[in-house]
C-alpha cells in the first residue's frame, strides 16, 4: 500500500464502523481474502461502472478526481481491463502502488461480509504514527 503504508507499519482498524456505516470510497479497508487478511483502498462502490484508462480510474464515466487517487493505475488484470460494473454487495479496491499491487483487478470483488473493517490510524513505528489517509 506504499506510499500510504510501507512493510512492517502496524494500523488500527475499527471492526465496529462498517456496522454503524456504509464504506466509502477511498476507505482503507482490512478484509480477509483466502484465509488472509489484506488492506486495499475502496475505489468502486456497489452498481459502480469502473474503468482504468490512460492511468487514471474513471467511475461511471467520469475521472476519479479525489487526491487520494491522483497516481497512475495500470489497467491489468482480468478486472482492470475495460467497462466491468461493481456486483450488488460488493467493493472494487485497489493497491495505493498499483504496479506492485495485487488486487482488483486479478481477482475480482470483494464482498461486503468480507470487510473486517477500516483502517485509521499507523501506530508501529511510532516515528510513522499517524491517521490514515
Amino acid at each position: 500500500m506504499k506510499p500510504t503504508l510501507v512493510p512492517g507499519e502496524r494500523v488500527l482498524v475499527a471492526k465496529f464502523y462498517y456496522r454503524i456505516t456504509e464504506p466509502q470510497r477511498g476507505d482503507e479497508v482490512v478484509f480477509r481474502f483466502k484465509h488472509k487478511k489484506l488492506i486495499k483502498r475502496i475505489a468502486g462502490l456497489p452498481g459502480d461502472r469502473m474503468k482504468i484508462e490512460n492511468g487514471m480510474i474513471f467511475v461511471n464515466g467520469s475521472p476519479l478526481q479525489e487526491e487520494r487517487f491522483h497516481r497512475t493505475y495500470y489497467g491489468v488484470g482480468a478486472y482492470g481491463q475495460g467497462e466491468n460494473t461493481v456486483p450488488e454487495g460488493s467493493y472494487f479496491v485497489l493497491g495505493d502502488n498499483s504496479q506492485n499491487s495485487d488486487d482488483s483487478r486479478f481477482w475480482g470483488y470483494v464482498p461486503r461480509s468480507s470487510l473486517l473493517g477500516k483502517a485509521f490510524l499507523i501506530y508501529w513505528p511510532p516515528l510513522s504514527a499517524g491517521i490514515i489517509r
